[in-house]
């Protein structure tokens, strides 16, 4: 079968797909509204009615889980990203599942032989060829090693590879079409696109997640309330991963917790404070510690598992987040706006002022609160809004931050119901804050600002002469950039295509009237042939030009 079949076949089952759940305006979008409009018309009336009792939101999730993998994942990578897409949309996109079923374990098996390079017996003295764990990407198996040491086996799917190519493909074609159209510009659809294809290639090669294992591991190397998995790098390629198995307990398995003999209060201590000093002391942490990918261990230890999403934070960042952090819990203003303003990736803030007085307002609010009864969740979904509202754009990793540091709220929160975040977490900004103005780290900071000095010395007065004589020569130019200019063109564009195309369909008008007047030849009942058809082709073209008018709301 070519590839440009099943291109075309794939692109009809997501146009059929996305009829079904009434998201006809899209295609529209894409350029494929005809097709769209005949698939609506045989639509059953069951299924009219099953899209108008759920939300739009809902829907658009039940259309991604039906579209496969790839859109699973692009929808997951976009529930990151808040200020990309409607609050109500991440919280549907969080709640998707992959029906996927697993694959047969023999061709898992062999999978397996071709990746090691040996006989499954020869490397594993036991291998269960019944998956204990299957996703979208992988599905998991429990082996043995010759040397006894029970460990878990990722296997990637076979035809994964393909089936994501077809897809973005077929993601970068319509994102195209959107551009295009002016349409979602400021959301930049070919761009997310393109992040999507270098994130979701990352994760179907499992050496990445063996890497991020290797490097966590390592930053927890001598600690004594974390716990990783051992991972075997000889048995791990692109698409095989193996690592030690961990026979955990789940953190909500209440009964399991106590037969260890654990504390769920202290449990809940050291999964909060564990992902700190993933955040403030190492820069790279675990981006989805939801409850399947924790355990609880002997002796009140964590153990975190799924190594495939994990975020890095600049040190410099770190400083500012902890300042953002301070500023609430200080009631200091000045430092969260600081914090907000030098992380963000534009720091040309929409109406500062107005800004400022809401922070204010916000820090009012949480000030006054307890600290047992901050809710981590509310404030940066707050915190959100601002971004949103004052046009502020943050790096990616500052939502995962922000995602990860929730989600281990809500576990701790859970296990201890009376867990003071606050608490746990001002050491680390303290000590965040205070090694910024530490006498050794400001010298290594003027040391890094120094070693630019004796370039900019030497090359200083070249450039000041070579600027003057510009200057003196008229060489010198001004760029005026005018923002919203190229919406302006667009219109002006659609406007003069509009009066073209009503010019042209008036001619056709006119000479098929006179044609008809004077009755030239052929004849059909008196009537000249050649008019009739020019009256028809302008009333369909007219009638074309009206409902592109009304549909867009152009009038």
């Amino acid at each position: 079968m070519s590839l440009n079949f099943k291109v075309l076949r794939r692109y009809r089952e997501i146009v059929n797909i996305l009829v079904k759940y009434g998201f006809q305006d899209i295609l529209a979008d894409a350029g494929v509204s005809l097709r769209a409009r005949v698939l609506e018309a045989f639509l059953s009336e069951q299924t009219v009615q099953h899209i108008h009792e759920q939300t739009k939101w809902e829907r658009m999730r039940l259309a991604v889980e039906e579209l496969g993998t790839a859109y699973i994942k692009f929808a997951q990578i976009l529930s990151n990203r808040p200020d990309v897409i409607p609050v109500e949309l991440v919280e549907e996109f969080e709640k998707l599942q992959s029906h996927v079923p697993p694959f047969p374990g023999e061709v898992a098996r062999q999978i397996i032989e071709e990746e090691t390079g040996h006989k499954i017996h020869t490397v594993f003295s036991h291998f269960d060829a019944k998956p204990f764990a299957s996703a979208s990407i992988a599905q998991v198996h429990k082996a043995t090693l010759k040397s006894g040491e029970e460990v878990i086996l990722k296997v990637r799917r076979p035809d994964i590879i393909e089936t994501i190519e077809l897809d973005i493909r077929i993601m970068k074609f319509m994102a195209g079409k959107l551009a295009e159209r002016h349409i979602l510009e400021q959301l930049d659809p070919v761009g997310i696109v393109k992040a999507f294809e270098t994130a979701i290639y990352k994760e179907l090669n499992l050496m990445h997640e063996g890497y991020n294992l290797q490097r966590f591991a390592q930053n927890f190397r001598n600690s004594e309330i974390v716990m990783v998995p051992k991972y075997y790098s000889a048995y791990t390629t692109k698409k095989l991963l193996t690592m030690e198995y961990i026979d955990g307990v789940h953190p909500y398995d209440n009964k399991g917790i106590e037969r260890i003999g654990d504390d769920p209060h202290m449990l809940a201590k050291n999964g909060i404070y564990s992902l700190f000093q993933q955040i403030f002391e190492h820069g790279f942490f675990h981006a989805d510690p939801h409850p399947g990918n924790l355990f609880a261990m002997p002796d009140n230890k964590i153990c975190f598992i799924d190594f495939g999403m994990m975020g890095t934070v600049l040190k410099s960042d770190v400083e500012f987040f902890a300042d953002i952090v301070y500023g609430v819990t200080a009631r200091d203003s000045a430092s969260l706006i600081w914090g907000l303003k030098n992380i963000a990736v534009s720091q040309q803030f929409e109406g500062s002022r107005t800004f400022e007085y809401e922070v204010e307002e916000l820090i009012s609010d949480y000030h006054a609160l307890p600290a047992d009864q901050v809710d981590m969740a509310e404030l940066f979904t707050r915190l959100l809004d601002f971004v949103n509202k004052y046009n502020i754009h943050m790096p990616a990793d500052y939502f995962l931050l922000s995602k990860s540091l929730i989600t281990i709220e809500g576990v701790g929160r859970r296990l201890d119901p009376k867990l003071n975040i606050i608490d746990e977490l001002t050491p680390h900004i303290k000590k965040t804050l205070g090694q910024a103005f530490t006498p050794a780290q400001l010298m290594k900071n003027l040391f890094e600002a120094s070693k630019d000095l004796p370039t900019l010395l030497t090359n200083l007065p070249r450039d000041l002469r070579e600027i003057l004589g510009k200057l003196k020569r008229g060489e010198t130019k001004v760029t005026i950039e005018h923002e919203g200019l190229n919406d302006l063109t667009h219109k002006i564009d659609l406007a003069s295509n509009r009066i073209a195309g009503g010019f042209i369909i008036g001619c056709i008008l006119m000479a098929s009237a006179i044609l008809i007047a004077v009755k030239f030849p052929p004849l059909y009942l008196h009537i000249s042939i050649p008019g009739g058809i020019g009256f028809v082709l302008a009333n369909i073209l007219g009638l074309r030009m009206l409902l592109t008018i009304f549909k867009n709301k152009k009038y």
